[in-house]
């Protein structure tokens, strides 16, 4: 039977919370187990103030029809932004013309993803449709419009990168950089970030000078992960035409920069516009050095879940906020930043090249890697028997910090017994 999909109301069924991440993703049929498993959650009490938090979802229930006007933009708007950045637009969003508003683009979206739910994959949260949905339900989005939208993936040269630009109702214009998705491109670029300036970078300053030509009004540019990097790069480097109009650049939870692959002078000259946001055990923004204060926001969930926006809990027009880092991640990014430094440019390279030419012989994103286990799980542990030692060290010592000397020891043994790696890591 052919799917119903609304976009006109949000959350309304029997027995589910009114706008919670569960409540919404029960009338999208996401059983109530998937939800859980996969890290992601909806509202949470905060008991220390008897007062009610909820994430993006709940937002744009409670205060959707709130315009700009009324409420002006905030921190929670740019991540509800950033995360509609990781949906596949491509046949949504009009390439010519004055592009789509979102209540259009939720409809042609929900056609189109009519036997599946269109939702990304990999890492990213499986109810990032939803978003685009509860936009497209709320005065405060419907009529914003979606327009440049771009995605590029070169599986060879280790590039992933996607963009979109929405026209907001007080008149600026927000650009959106994605974080990285499910594909093992994506992943390698990240890791080159140490060693180079990567397509993905150089695509985003191409991106917003673009934006900026083709538009008028204020700009906002922002990011989350891997897309904060992509905004601060494409800002920091951006000329002076552009540089005047934009009035504020986001980071959500976003990787630093190698000080000899990035002018530190031209990172610092922004930083008045900067507003960086990292949760209480960040990992990923601790993730090379950046020279702005952040912002420790509150998440739904515990460990490296909390990466995920979708976690982060909000009350009123603004993130709830904690007082520190988890003492746990810092020590991660001690330790990682110390494994950074401590290796040249050449061995940052070759670590990147053998541990994703590894990872790929299993398939090109954690999706195929995982569909065709166990018989993936073998290949990539026979390729990573091969490659240096040195590099297998490195790469023990750094996942044996993430997930315990259990699986680090499987890892370390990949050249002797690769069925026993297979157990010790999946």
């Amino acid at each position: 039977r052919r799917r119903r999909h609304t976009v006109t109301r949000v959350g309304r069924r029997r027995g589910a919370r009114h706008g919670s991440c569960e409540g919404v993703a029960q009338t999208r049929g996401i059983p109530r187990k998937d939800i859980r498993d996969s890290g992601h959650h909806g509202c949470m009490a905060d008991k220390s103030e008897g007062r009610r938090m909820g994430n993006i979802l709940d937002y744009l229930s409670w205060r959707g029809d709130l315009t700009f006007d009324i409420d002006p933009f905030n921190e929670v708007d740019s991540l509800i932004l950033c995360q509609l950045s990781y949906l596949d637009l491509s046949g949504v969003v009009d390439e010519e013309g004055h592009g789509t508003t979102v209540r259009q683009a939720a409809k042609r979206f929900a056609a189109l993803h009519v036997e599946d739910d269109g939702a990304p994959g990999g890492l990213v949260s499986p109810l990032t449709p939803l978003v685009l949905e509860a936009m497209a339900a709320s005065e405060r989005f419907a009529n914003a419009r979606l327009f440049h939208y771009a995605e590029h993936l070169d599986d060879a040269a280790g590039e992933q990168f996607a963009a979109i630009s929405v026209k907001l109702g007080d008149g600026s214009t927000y650009v959106a950089f994605r974080g990285t998705d499910d594909t093992f491109a994506g992943w390698r670029e990240d890791f080159a970030m140490t060693y180079t300036v990567v397509g993905a970078q150089t695509r985003a300053l191409g991106y917003l000078e673009a934006t900026r030509k083709s538009t008028r009004g204020t700009l906002r540019v922002g990011g989350h992960s891997k897309g904060a990097n992509l905004a601060v790069y494409a800002v920091a480097m951006s000329g002076w035409r552009t540089q005047r109009r934009i009035v504020d650049v986001w980071v959500h939870d976003g990787p630093g920069f190698d000080e000899s692959t990035v002018n530190g002078a031209k990172l610092e000259a922004i930083a008045p516009k900067v507003r960086r946001y990292a949760p209480e055990f960040c990992v990923v923004g601790q993730i090379m050095s950046q020279p702005y204060p952040y912002e420790v926001v509150a998440s739904a969930t515990s460990g490296v879940m909390q990466h995920s926006g979708m976690n982060w809990q909000v009350k009123g027009n603004r993130f709830e906020r904690r007082d520190v880092i988890d003492a746990r991640a810092l020590r991660f990014g001690e330790i990682f930043s110390n494994a950074i430094k401590d290796h040249d440019m050449d061995f940052r390279r070759r670590f990147t090249s053998c541990f994703f030419d590894a990872l790929e012989a299993g398939g090109k994103t954690m999706g195929e890697l995982s569909e065709d286990a166990p018989a993936s799980y073998l290949r990539v542990a026979r390729a990573y028997s091969t490659i240096d030692t040195d590099v297998r060290d490195a790469v023990t010592e750094i996942i044996g910090l993430l997930v315990g000397e259990a699986i680090s020891k499987g890892i370390a043994d990949a050249g002797t017994s690769a069925a026993g790696v297979v157990a010790n890591l999946f």
